[in-house]
């Protein structure tokens, strides 16, 4: 089988077909392809999240946590506590409450709740939080590699 990097998905009238061959000279290369399937996931699971919750109220408890903020050491330490504090918890709790899942599935939806809130809240900050983030930075960059390097 010849090497290939690929994603392909297929839900309802979601259709992604995203595949590369591995460019063995060019890591960016891979690292772009990469970045763009992350960023398609990301979206999509970010889709799924808000059909099966209404989280307009983990939303805007998020808004409230960087509201007037800008990105520092101290400011950043605020974020992430808040958004693993209390109120963020107290909502986090009232959306899975009527789910009917075990214990441990209970706790990764929760876990997966707080990582949305927390990724929402850092985003808001301006900051660079994942490789999906990146990839216009990236594509900016490994464009202007590709000139240096011919």
């Amino acid at each position: 089988m010849e090497d290939t990097i690929q994603f392909i998905a297929k839900h309802g009238n979601w259709v992604v077909v995203k595949k590369t061959k591995p460019h063995e000279n060019s890591p960016l290369e891979n690292s772009l392809f990469l970045s763009s399937v992350l960023s398609t996931i990301y979206d999509k699971l970010e889709e799924y999240l808000h059909e099966a919750f209404d989280l307009s109220e983990l939303d805007k408890v998020v808004e409230e946590i960087v509201r007037g903020k800008r990105a520092s050491a101290n400011v950043i330490g605020e974020v992430v506590s808040a958004a693993n504090g209390p109120k963020v918890s107290k909502i986090i709790n009232k959306l899975v409450e009527g789910l009917d899942l075990q214990k441990k599935e209970r706790e990764a939806v929760k876990t997966l709740l707080k990582a949305y809130a927390l990724r929402k809240a850092l985003l808001n900050l301006k900051l660079k939080v994942d490789y999906a983030v990146a990839g216009e930075e990236l594509r900016k960059g490994l464009g202007k590699f590709k000139k240096k390097s011919k």
